[in-house]
């Protein structure tokens, strides 16, 4: 789990992740469970999972940080 992700969970959806919570969340996008909803780069790609908007880099295999549900992003997505 990043540090990174971590604080902007907390800070954008006052969700406090715990380590078995975040891979939940991972696995989830990992198996397809999650909303996919664009396609950033070659290695990043933004979900929507657990009611949360996610960045998942596929190089890492993780979470790499959160957005805010009312971002640009999600809205053109």
């Amino acid at each position: 789990m990043t540090a990174h992700a971590k604080t902007r969970a907390s800070e954008r959806y006052n969700v406090s992740l715990n380590r078995d919570h975040y891979w939940k969340l991972v696995r989830l996008i990992q198996r397809g469970r999650a909303q996919f909803i664009l396609r950033k780069s070659n290695t990043r790609t933004v979900w929507r999972v657990d009611g949360m908007v996610a960045v998942y880099s596929s190089r890492h295999k993780r979470i790499v940080t959160f957005l805010p549900s009312d971002c640009r992003e999600v809205k053109n997505g």
